[in-house]
């Protein structure tokens, strides 16, 4: 019963008896008063007529409560002036702060504006840090494939398919190959096939793209076997997630050292 409107006091009812709050408009104070007439009684008081109350005029009736028997409205009302635990149940029922302030409307809007801007804010940083953490899990991925090549080669390990297990086929090489720029394959070079045999599919998460630049042929990176480098000058992976500004790089060199 807060920001009560001035029509919509009740009139004077035989029998009834109010309790009631009013708050300044003009200063942080609030007064608790009783009457048998709401209108009559908010009237004067903002006309001065009140001793208690006319150095902060003008008033508003933030609150009442109405009584059939006088008796009871005058305990309620002595009970809320000189009980602090009454008056600060009633301060949390009609949102009045502990200094008797109530909060405006522009008070309540600016909190939800801060809050809002807030929970944004977090949540924002909350999402570029996921995505960083996304972009960090994805190139150590990468990292362990390539190592994951360099070793097979390394080893002369052949994939269980005849182009590179029959007599007389030869594995050439592991490859690190860029198939698109959301994925990547881990191939071996079989002497038994023209193309070379799959070993692994990657696809990257949805937002991060990785680019492949620095060899021949056109994407991709040739371990070749007994340790015998990669092919050609150092090449670079670039992985890069959208809305994280700086890419992140991998670098392969000639001699098969991934940094």
């Amino acid at each position: 019963m807060k920001n009560l409107n001035f029509k919509a006091l009740p009139s004077t009812t035989f029998g009834m008896y109010y309790v009631y709050l009013l708050k300044s408009l003009n200063f942080d104070q609030i007064y608790i008063g009783s009457t048998i007439d709401l209108r009559k009684r908010l009237k004067e008081h903002n006309q001065g007529k009140s001793i208690s109350t006319k150095r902060y005029i003008p008033w508003k009736l933030a609150y009442y409560e109405a009584f059939e028997r006088e008796k009871l409205a005058r305990l309620r009302e002595k009970s809320l002036k000189y009980n602090g635990n009454a008056m600060r149940e009633l301060r949390k029922r009609i949102f009045l702060s502990e200094s008797g302030a109530g909060f405006t409307l522009i008070e309540i809007l600016v909190s939800m504006t801060i809050v809002g801007f807030l929970f944004s804010f977090g949540y924002a940083s909350f999402r570029d840090f996921s995505r960083r953490q996304a972009l960090a899990g994805v190139v150590k991925q990468v990292q362990g494939d390539l190592r994951l090549a360099q070793q097979k080669a390394l080893s002369g390990e052949k994939p269980a398919n005849v182009a590179c297990t029959n007599p007389g086929n030869t594995l050439n090489a592991y490859n690190f190959f860029r198939s698109s720029a959301s994925a990547y394959t881990i191939q071996a070079d079989c002497s038994g096939s023209p193309t070379a045999v799959l070993v692994k599919t990657v696809n990257l998460p949805t937002g991060i793209t990785i680019a492949l630049s620095g060899v021949t042929p056109l994407n991709t990176i040739k371990f070749k076997v007994l340790g015998n480098g990669t092919n050609g000058t150092p090449a670079t992976i670039t992985l890069t997630q959208a809305g994280v500004p700086n890419p992140q790089f991998i670098i392969v060199m000639a001699g098969g050292e991934i940094r």
